[in-house]
């Protein structure tokens, strides 16, 4: 009996050991670690808030020292080029010296014509007495005696030929005298033309002030605005007549002083029009070396207001309408590694990975920068590492909580 006892002790307690050893597997089973996963992937783009707007802009005001519109060559919403006419002044008071220009060009034009006409007629005088002195000089030297009155006829003889040689001289004296008037003539006509030319360049110098066109210095589309050109308007100067937009779009941002250096020419961006969630990509083509006018000659002070900030342009792939806002996202170089999922031990790093619900332990290259871990090599981006080192060691089995899913998705949605 005694050994039976004993016996059925004995079966008792190792029932109870056996018992002991399946809970103790099952709560230490129960017990597994749990950890979260991180999924490694590329930085955070900076995003920056910025409007479309016209790459180039021409403004034109009216200026009524210029006098009047006379013409307009375009209309609003025209599309022009560089170079085409806009519109025409013209000035009344510069236009009515013209006017008294024109009335005394015409008078010394008149004058100097009658003046034309004048030595044309002395000069016709003059071959007239070139002809009457040849005529005189032929009858000198061939005149023959009279003979009908032999008792008087050297001395008639004497007397005709002296009134040929008296008549001779008379007419060179009427010729040199004629030649002497054509002689002043010509100096008061000569002095008349040169009078007219000038006054012909003077009307030529006033004619081009008294119209003045105004042209397009940059290829786009017209915004016309007449009622800029009244007086009630044009006095303040607080309108623009003509303003041409460029067609060609630029998309402008702010960057402050803290992010200056990464705004870099040529550098990819992405792009999201606000109002519809259109994504494209762009080229930063212009970063301002000044800052805004409202940080220039502000003095220093350890405030947010203080901090300055810059403009940058981006020309954007594809056309983004006038005046929309845009979401600017600067991709940011390099993988980082939370500084929390790397292990170090004898200046080598490591992080862990989770296959089959065990620990692996996987050397990675890195380098701190400024509280985390720029990935060199040993990761790929979209594999996923325990978050937190705290407490692992290989092959230690772990329930896991896998967040990043959601995370990306959320993130692919932030970014474009």
């Amino acid at each position: 009996m005694k050994k039976n006892k004993n016996k059925i002790i004995i079966s008792a307690i190792s029932i109870f050991l056996i018992f002991a050893i399946i809970i103790g597997f099952i709560s230490t089973k129960k017990k597994k670690m749990t950890v979260e996963l991180y999924t490694v992937k590329e930085q955070d783009p900076i995003s920056f808030s910025g409007v479309a707007k016209a790459a180039k802009n021409q403004e034109i005001y009216y200026d009524s020292t210029k006098g009047s519109i006379k013409e307009y060559y375009v209309k609003d919403g025209d599309s022009v080029i560089v170079g085409q006419k806009l519109f025409m002044y013209e000035n009344e008071t510069v236009k009515e010296q013209l006017n008294k220009l024109n009335r005394s060009y015409n008078n010394a034009v008149s004058n100097y014509n009658d003046s034309i006409d004048e030595t044309n007629k002395v000069k016709s005088q003059i071959k007239d007495m070139d002809r009457k002195i040849r005529e005189l000089s032929y009858e000198i030297e061939n005149y023959k005696p009279l003979s009908i009155n032999p008792e008087n006829i050297a001395d008639a003889n004497l007397e005709n030929l002296n009134n040929l040689q008296m008549a001779l001289e008379q007419a060179k004296a009427g010729k040199n005298e004629l030649e002497m008037t054509v002689s002043q003539m010509q100096k008061a006509t000569k002095e008349a033309k040169n009078g007219i030319d000038e006054m012909s360049a003077e009307i030529n110098s006033v004619k081009k002030s008294m119209t003045s066109i105004e042209k397009a210095e940059i290829s786009g589309k017209i915004k016309l605005n007449k009622e800029a050109a009244k007086p009630s308007l044009n006095m303040s100067g607080s309108e623009a007549l003509i303003n041409i937009i460029s067609e060609d779009i630029v998309v402008e941002g702010q960057v402050s002083e803290y992010d200056y250096e990464k705004i870099v020419l040529d550098k990819r961006v992405r792009l999201e029009i606000n109002n519809s969630g259109e994504k494209m990509e762009g080229t930063i083509i212009k970063l301002d070396s000044m800052p805004n006018s409202s940080n220039l000659g502000a003095i220093p002070q350890q405030t947010e207001s203080s901090v300055s900030n810059y403009n940058f342009l981006v020309k954007p792939d594809d056309y983004i309408h006038y005046g929309f806002s845009v979401d600017i996202k600067l991709p940011q170089e390099g993988i980082y590694i939370p500084m929390e999922a790397v292990e170090k031990l004898d200046d080598k790093f490591y992080v862990y990975e989770v296959e089959d619900d065990k620990l692996v332990k996987k050397e990675i290259n890195v380098e701190e920068d400024d509280g985390v871990y720029k990935l060199i090599s040993g990761l790929e981006i979209g594999e996923k590492i325990v978050s937190n080192k705290e407490g692992l060691k290989e092959g230690l089995e772990v329930n896991i909580i896998d967040n990043t899913e959601s995370k990306d998705e959320t993130t692919k949605k932030e970014d474009i």
